[in-house]
């Protein structure tokens, strides 16, 4: 009996982990302005994936490290943005109710981090006006 309360309160304190309730994967809507950019999302210098044309909703693995969000289309420069990754704000609560297990586990897994929802990348046009010119 005293085992099996032991486990059973051992299993709550899992609850906290974002590995269980959030998973290690997340959706991330990325957008171009204009519409219809081919974009690349690369992490570590290497390709998590592509999209043929903005906007689009991806699934990533979550990571510590940032991605970039280079998109392209013909007659445009390319644009750039990065998505930081930042600790999730249950942290605390996680480490503190499993002893720092869960903050492992989430650590692993990635879970730990997440990035913003939604991306947009701008392009500006090749004979337009240029990114130097648009932001001062």
């Amino acid at each position: 009996m005293m085992m099996r309360c032991c486990l059973a309160a051992f299993l709550l304190t899992l609850s906290a982990c974002a590995s269980i309730t959030e998973g290690s994967t997340q959706q991330i809507a990325v957008r171009s302005t204009p519409p219809h950019a081919a974009c690349e999302l690369v992490r570590d210098g290497k390709t998590l994936t592509t999209i043929e044309s903005a906007p689009a909703t991806v699934t990533v693995e979550k990571s510590s490290s940032d991605i970039t969000v280079t998109c392209r289309k013909p007659g445009y420069d390319p644009g750039r943005e990065v998505l930081k990754a930042t600790l999730d704000r249950n942290i605390v609560a996680n480490v503190l109710m499993t002893a720092g297990i869960g903050y492992a586990v989430d650590s692993a897994t990635g879970a730990a981090h997440h990035y913003r929802s939604q991306i947009t990348v701008e392009l500006f046009k090749i004979h337009g006006q240029s990114k130097a010119e648009a932001k001062p």
